[in-house]
């Protein structure tokens, strides 16, 4: 019998040790709602107890009426929510927010990640869909480790992020980070996939941003880069379209 080398189990349990930690790490649910493990048919992880869903419903909304998304809210991606409204609120944009703040019934012994994020491909809530259906711009708001300032400058409207990314560069004063795919640390949120949340508008096109923890933290406190991030995403979400709005007025049913 062929005994194997003292360094070879040591790779061995890290490897274990490695795939258990992955699975802890799971998300509990695969979509938000119409898949066999959805959030919205859980027992034990409940609408208004666990989190809070708030999204604007206009009497009138136009095609080019941007929406504002935060899908990992609350206790997921920390002033993901702050963040987003900020933007929407101050331009008087649409938008969607989902709020975690899970309780022990829901989370166990895990987090609010874990209970309760869902990523961008699966999640699914009609009422996100809906609103999104209805224009051809979007921004979703997202949340990354790190100290440092940078963010990572996703989605499939080529134009919105290169805008977005030359206002940054061009009017701040160099200490926030702009990245892109090319860049390792934005390896897997590029935001392209056509069955990203913030891609299912009319035109199937989005601008992704996943802020580090630092930039979140900054961009609650402090005014300046506040008012920078705000008017970049405004370039953004204007760089497409220049026909008069009026032309383009849907009515937004109050049972969205």
């Amino acid at each position: 019998m062929k005994f194997l080398s003292f360094p070879f189990y040591i790779l061995a349990l890290a490897s274990l040790a490695s795939l258990a930690l992955t699975s802890a790490s799971a998300e509990q649910f695969d979509c938000f709602q119409g898949c066999s493990n959805s959030l919205k048919a859980s027992t034990n992880c409940k609408e208004n107890t666990d989190y809070t869903v708030t999204y604007s419903n206009p009497p009138l909304i136009m095609i080019t009426t941007p929406v504002v998304i935060a899908i990992h809210g609350g206790s997921i991606e920390l002033n993901t929510k702050e963040i987003a409204l900020d933007v929407a609120n101050s331009l008087k944009w649409a938008s969607y927010i989902f709020d975690a703040h899970a309780s022990s019934k829901c989370k166990g012994d895990q987090g609010n990640f874990w209970a309760l994020h869902i990523t961008s491909t699966k999640f699914n809530d009609e009422r996100a869909l809906t609103l999104l259906s209805r224009v051809n711009k979007a921004v979703s708001i997202h949340g990354m480790n790190g100290s440092e300032l940078s963010v990572c400058v996703g989605g499939k409207d080529t134009l919105a992020k290169s805008s977005f990314s030359a206002y940054m560069k061009k009017n701040g004063d160099g200490s926030i980070s702009i990245l892109d795919k090319s860049s390792g640390v934005c390896a897997g949120k590029n935001g392209e996939e056509d069955n990203n949340i913030v891609n299912r508008t009319r035109n199937g096109l989005g601008l992704q941003l996943e802020l580090s923890a630092g930039l979140r933290k900054l961009l609650v406190t402090n005014e300046t880069k506040k008012i920078l991030f705000r008017k970049a995403v405004k370039t953004a979400m204007e760089a497409r379209f220049h026909i008069p709005p009026t032309h383009f007025i849907h009515d937004l049913p109050s049972s969205l």
